[in-house]
């Protein structure tokens, strides 16, 4: 979700319009926010009895009264999927809009003079050259949602692996196992077969690619 996301939003920046530097300037604030500050800043946003973020929602009437997010088991696990998707896809925006500056203006403004609507120049011109561009993005996301290595402060600064055992990702399972579980063994048997399951997956997409091209 969070590459579809950003290249959306990278497509949106590239735009000309007034106050596309301050939008650019805003995007980075959540790529750069520390994981561990961005959980405590959902953790007390989102607070049941004081946080802003749920009073407001009450307000309005989308949440009903004291409602959780990240103590209700069904949807704890979405609710870190968002907060994760609002460190991630600013950070694939970036690389999607890097892109976008080498773009051949010529190839666009030529499609256009003949009369191509704006979905098939991002269809037949934009799209197949960001395709490399893509396909790194995708493989960072891969990685990223296999492992869980970008959930981990965020589990640890928000939920804590609970309500139970629902956000347990692997790499916190591993860190659970080894040092508060006191099971040095398994807990490093546990990160050493995520990351090589990450690496052999980007390995396989890699090979997909360059068969393709």
């Amino acid at each position: 979700m969070g590459v579809p996301l950003g290249l959306g939003i990278a497509l949106l920046l590239n735009e000309e319009f007034r106050g596309r530097s301050f939008a650019r300037a805003c995007l980075l604030i959540p790529w750069s926010t520390p994981p561990i500050v961005a959980a405590l800043i959902f953790f007390i946003g989102f607070n049941p009895s004081f946080g802003p973020f749920t009073y407001a929602l009450e307000r309005l009437g989308i949440f009903p009264h004291q409602f959780r997010i990240f103590g209700n088991p069904d949807l704890a696990l979405f609710g870190l999927a968002v907060v994760s998707l609002w460190k991630s896809a600013p950070l694939f925006a970036f690389i999607f809009l890097s892109a976008l500056q080498n773009l051949p203006i010529e190839a666009v403004e030529s499609s256009k003079v003949y009369g191509a609507s704006s979905f098939m120049v991002f269809r037949k011109v934009t799209l197949p050259f960001l395709k490399p561009t893509l396909a790194v993005n995708c493989i960072l996301s891969g990685i990223l949602a296999l492992s869980g290595t970008q959930a981990f402060d965020i589990i640890v600064g928000i939920t804590g692996g609970g309500p139970g055992y629902h956000t347990y990702m692997l790499y916190y399972l591993g860190y659970m196992t080894a040092f508060p579980w006191d099971n040095l063994g398994y807990g490093a048997t546990i990160s050493y077969i995520v990351t090589i399951i990450a690496v052999v997956f980007a390995m396989v997409l890699l090979r997909l690619w360059y068969k393709r091209v």
